[in-house]
């Protein structure tokens, strides 16, 4: 297996993507997609380099989704709802959410939240109680939503007597419709991203570095550069950064030192709480809420979903058929149940949020440890890197009374404007560290822009 300095201009060159994106803007056209996708496929299909291929996969679907998904004016973070169905992707959202409330019942918003991205139906206590355990990134479409669906795909046409080839490739293309149909949402084009290098190295039968399939996922927003600044987004590439890091520290380190069950649970809990760390710096910035008990919570219901998604999709499926489709929201039921129930247990126990407040300093301080991390447990020689890192949490642990790192009161009023969805919210910052709000945006049923990105913007 590749080593990751061998990564490295990939990785830079993903990185560079985002700049990319960013300075080129929000359009794009549609022909030009098409040409790269038709090239891309033919490239794959008559097997070419495994990185070749992998990256020609990945811009195909960036491509294809570029073109079938229409453009739309929803907030980066919270969607609202749902315009009056004008193109043959919102209607198939529609009609599927209309089964969805139809098959499922009392479970139906859990249900469009695993199913097709919609938390509009979630109430907000619920959405609290999610955030509290750590859960809050189940509800929604990312990789572990789509990696259970593309399995489910490839087993359905094995079923079907396909041919290894043919399943592969009908189970990536089912995906990628189906990350489509639910709006495209930015995790979840990650990781169809991160699906066609796995399945293009799997059809060349060419292993391929995991950093270099988590490297190609960051090329997305050349197709929608808007992603880049998509908070569900840059949490869904550090999420599977700190997993891909946590492999190879196991590998490394911890494999040889544990086996049997002791030793999978051990790697699952391992991972958990990299993930955990990685990701909770970004998290306390963006929410001023970091769950402490995430990595448990995890541990239990990363299994939960595991089960429950196929079942799911499958009653989906056959919604037509209203009695199957019932049989199988039945059968789901336990499922989502002890899902909701951890969900339950994990935020009851004490302690198992703590709202933070972050300076930009602290943050900065945070991502410097959280890279640090990475590189650690990533790197044959993590010495180094690991003293880096408890460099910056003690830094960021002492930084409140330190004169020179405490931001300094200014004198000047201060005007802050946010993107809330439906028009923005007005702050007004007094001399004195006082706030005033104009309008803190729409509510909806699950939730409000004031609790979701006003009052985390205020407690930094």
């Amino acid at each position: 297996q590749r080593s990751v300095g061998a990564q490295l201009p990939l990785i830079t060159a993903a990185y560079l993507a985002y700049i990319g994106g960013l300075l080129a803007g929000f359009g794009g056209y549609a022909w030009i997609a098409v040409v790269v996708a038709a090239i891309a496929f033919a490239a794959a299909w008559f097997r070419a380099r495994s990185e070749q291929s992998a990256l020609a996969l990945v811009f195909a679907a960036a491509a294809i989704l570029a073109v079938t998904t229409p453009p739309s004016d929803r907030p980066t973070v919270h969607l609202r709802k749902h315009e009056p169905p004008s193109d043959i992707l919102s209607r198939v959202r529609a009609r599927a959410a209309r089964s969805i409330d139809r098959t499922f019942g009392d479970d139906a918003p859990l249900a469009r939240a695993l199913l097709i991205a919609d938390q509009h139906q979630i109430p907000t206590e619920m959405r609290d109680r999610y955030a509290s355990a750590g859960l809050i990134h189940m509800l929604s479409i990312s990789g572990l939503h789509v990696a259970v669906i593309a399995a489910a795909m490839e087993l359905l046409f094995q079923v079907a007597r396909m041919s290894r080839r043919v399943s592969l490739f009908g189970a990536f293309v089912a995906t990628g419709v189906y990350v489509a149909v639910i709006g495209a949402p930015p995790p979840a084009l990650r990781s169809a991203a991160m699906l066609g290098v796995s399945m293009a190295s799997r059809l060349s039968q060419r292993p391929t570095s995991p950093w270099a399939a988590w490297a190609v996922g960051a090329l997305v927003p050349l197709v929608q550069p808007r992603i880049a600044v998509d908070v569900g987004y840059q949490l869904s590439v550090l999420g599977m950064c700190a997993l891909v890091a946590a492999g190879s520290l196991w590998r490394r380190h911890l494999a040889n030192r544990l086996d049997g069950w002791k030793g999978k649970l051990a790697r699952e809990l391992v991972t958990s709480l990299v993930a955990c760390a990685v990701t909770a710096p970004l998290v306390a910035w963006v929410f001023g809420r970091v769950s402490m008990i995430a990595p448990l919570s995890n541990l239990v219901a990363a299994p939960i979903v595991t089960l429950a998604q196929p079942i799911l999709f499958l009653a989906l499926l056959v919604s037509p058929l209203g009695a199957v489709a019932r049989f199988f929201a039945q059968a789901v039921h336990p499922l989502l149940f002890a899902f909701d129930w951890v969900a339950w247990a994990a935020a009851s126990t004490p302690g198992a949020a703590i709202t933070v407040t972050t300076t930009l300093i602290t943050a900065v301080l945070g991502a410097i440890a959280a890279v640090a991390m990475v590189v650690a447990c990533s790197s044959r020689f993590p010495a180094r890197p690991a003293i880096t890192g408890l460099a910056a949490l003690a830094t960021m642990a002492i930084a409140p009374v330190l004169p020179t790192l405490t931001p300094s009161r200014s004198d000047r009023v201060e005007l802050h404007v946010l993107d809330v969805g439906q028009g923005d919210a007005i702050l007004v910052r007094t001399n004195r560290g006082h706030w005033i709000l104009l309008d803190a945006g729409p509510a909806w049923r699950g939730g409000d822009a004031g609790r979701t990105t006003v009052l985390p913007y205020i407690l930094r």
